[in-house]
C-alpha cells in the first residue's frame, strides 16, 4: 500500500550517487611548498616547509609514498606580512591536488579535492613555531581523512 501511495505522489525511492573518496587510489603524493613574505617577514624557507611535510607525512602515513614522480601533490601555499616590527599576519592553506577527467571533453586537470586553510597572526618572533605547529595540525586532519576513507 505505501509503494501504491508513494508512486502516486511521486515519492518514488532513487539511489543516490555516490561519489568516490577522494583519497580513492591514492598511492603516492608530491609535496610542494611556497611561501609569499613581505621584506623583513619571519623568514619561513620553502625547503623547510617542504621538509616540514616530508617528514610528517613519513610519520602520520608511512605507507604513503612521498615521491617527484607522483602525479597528485600536497601542496601548501603560505602568505606572510608583517606591516610593521610589532605583528605579523598571514594564511596557510593546504590542499591535495588530483588529476581529474573532464567528462564533456575526456582532458586531464589538476584538480582541488581537499583543502584546508587557517589565518595566522602575532608577533613575528612567534610566526615560524605557529607555522609548523598548523602544518602539522593540517597533516594530522590529512591523514585522518585518508585513513577514514579506507586508506591504512
Amino acid at each position: 500500500m505505501a509503494a501504491v501511495l508513494g508512486a502516486m505522489l511521486g515519492l518514488v525511492a532513487v539511489p543516490a550517487g555516490h561519489a568516490q573518496s577522494e583519497f580513492a587510489n591514492l598511492p603516492c603524493v608530491d609535496i610542494g611548498a611556497t611561501v609569499t613574505e613581505s621584506r623583513g617577514g619571519p623568514g619561513v624557507s620553502e625547503e623547510g616547509l617542504r621538509d616540514a611535510l616530508y617528514v610528517g607525512l613519513r610519520a602520520k602515513l608511512p605507507r604513503l609514498v612521498v615521491h617527484q614522480a607522483c602525479v597528485d601533490t600536497l601542496r601548501l601555499i603560505v602568505v606572510l606580512i608583517s606591516p610593521s616590527r610589532d605583528v605579523f599576519y598571514g594564511t596557510a592553506d593546504m590542499a591535495l591536488l588530483r588529476r581529474a577527467i573532464v567528462v564533456d571533453t575526456g582532458q586531464f586537470v589538476r584538480s582541488e579535492v581537499w583543502r584546508m586553510a587557517y589565518v595566522l597572526h602575532g608577533s613575528p618572533g612567534g610566526a615560524k613555531g605557529q607555522l609548523l605547529g598548523l602544518v602539522d595540525e593540517m597533516l594530522t586532519r590529512f591523514a585522518a581523512d585518508y585513513q577514514r576513507s579506507g586508506n591504512s
